[in-house]
């Protein structure tokens, strides 16, 4: 339980960080509980969580970066946020997450980051270049589209099952 409060507590840490280093790069948003309040800078605003089904997505297609910080207690996983902002039509950028394998380089290094620092620079770089971004969201959207859906997972499943 030690260790696992203890990645918990340095991936909060470690969002906390690039969400500071990305408010110092573009006006930030975050939805979230209160709790996020005392965890970001002055000048971010906090907004409530939204519904995943209803709202999330439009906000997605909208924003003009989303940030994601991969949990420690998932070191080679990745989140949803991986995959439904691009098919929403948004653009992420995140952590340099060892899941992010699943995907081709060509994809991921663009988008990635090493360290919270890090990510604030790539949120100014990419917000300075629309049509790069335009071209990202074009791009993985294709990917997911093509190898990515519930259809896609299941019928990985399924073929596992299958041969064990």
């Amino acid at each position: 339980r030690a260790a696992g409060l203890g990645a918990e507590t340095a991936s909060l840490a470690l969002r906390a960080g690039a969400l500071a280093a990305v408010a110092r790069a573009m006006p930030l948003v975050v939805y979230g509980d209160e709790g996020w309040r005392e965890l970001l800078p002055d000048g971010v605003t906090l907004r409530p969580p939204v519904d995943y089904y209803g709202a999330l997505p439009g906000l997605y297609a909208g924003a003009g970066l989303t940030v994601n910080a991969t949990s420690l207690l998932l070191p080679r996983g990745l989140t949803q946020r991986h995959f439904d902002v691009w098919a929403a039509g948004g653009c992420l950028i995140t952590d340099a997450t060892p899941g992010l394998e699943l995907f081709p380089a060509a994809l991921t290094a663009p988008v990635r980051y090493a360290s919270p620092e890090q990510a604030g620079a790539l949120a100014a770089s990419l917000l300075a270049q629309p049509q790069r971004r335009a071209e990202l969201t074009a791009s993985w959207r294709e990917a997911i589209a093509a190898g990515h859906r519930y259809e896609h997972r299941l019928a990985a499943l399924l073929e596992r099952l299958e041969t064990r």
